[in-house]
């Protein structure tokens, strides 16, 4: 299973292993797995986990806002200028 790491945490892991902390990736991964599972069991998991997407989320949200250009002028988003076209 290929597994797509952000830059920094590539550059851990590759520290990690360089210095003998872990054997193998696979160990490595192990065990950051079994710390993810102990967390969990102690009832940190759920509150932590749905704050970290959270923010994750918002912060993918307004860098893809950041990134739409900017519209000087009136836009009419009522629903009745959105569904116009769909009779009824």
């Amino acid at each position: 299973m290929p597994i797509n790491f952000t830059p920094d945490n590539e550059q851990f892991l590759e520290q990690a292993l360089a210095t003998g902390v872990f054997a193998s990736r696979e160990e490595a991964l192990n065990k950051a797995v079994q710390a993810l599972r102990n967390t969990c069991a102690a009832g940190a998991c759920s509150d932590v986990a749905r704050a970290e997407l959270r923010d994750d989320w918002m912060e993918d949200l307004r860098a893809w806002s950041a990134s739409r250009p900017r519209v000087h002028r009136f836009v009419d988003d009522s629903r009745e200028s959105i569904y116009e076209s769909r009779g009824g």
